[in-house]
């Protein structure tokens, strides 16, 4: 009988040992231990993580919409596939002003090993956004817009991007 309750109290050690080490290192910031941190995973898996930069944009309608577009760069031997992408897109020019909000197209987007793709986003104007560009940057050749909140998720993995992403200028016809 003794016997059995040792081997419990091991396996409730070894079972909650581990969270209660993670809890404890982590006490400043729980949320670290679900989403990930994007510098952090960039620092130990270095050249083999993705990258992306702004490519060019495309019009669809001033009146609703654009295009973004982002050439991603697969660094490592691996496909990966992009299953999602979501964000909010603001005025650079006028702080505050959401324009709308951005949705990858044409996904799940696979990027074979060591290769690269256009990744789109369309991003949507709400009416605050269609009245914001109507007023203030019909006809601007130097407008410029700032992705925030950027969630992307690979793999079945969501990251949510710290830095702020400004893409432009858009000639806003």
């Amino acid at each position: 009988m003794k016997f059995g309750v040792i081997l419990t109290i091991i396996t409730i050690i070894i079972v909650v040992g581990p969270i209660v080490s993670a809890v404890i290192m982590y006490k400043d910031n729980l949320i670290a231990l679900i989403v990930p941190d994007v510098e952090e995973l960039t620092d130990k898996i270095g050249n083999y993580f993705p990258t992306a930069e702004y490519a060019d944009y495309e019009v669809i309608d001033a009146k609703s919409s654009f295009n973004v577009k982002f050439n991603v760069t697969n660094n490592s031997g691996e496909d990966f596939t992009v299953n999602a992408v979501n964000c909010s897109a603001y005025c650079s020019e006028h702080e505050g002003v959401l324009l709308g909000y951005g949705y990858g197209e044409k996904l799940p987007l696979i990027v074979p090993k060591r290769s690269s793709k256009i990744l789109s986003l369309l991003v949507t104007f709400t009416n605050e956004g269609k009245n914001h560009v109507e007023t203030d940057h019909r006809g601007d050749k130097d407008f410029y817009a700032v992705l925030k909140n950027v969630l992307v998720v690979v793999q079945g993995i969501e990251v949510k991007l710290g830095d702020n992403i400004q893409v432009g200028p858009i000639k806003m016809p």
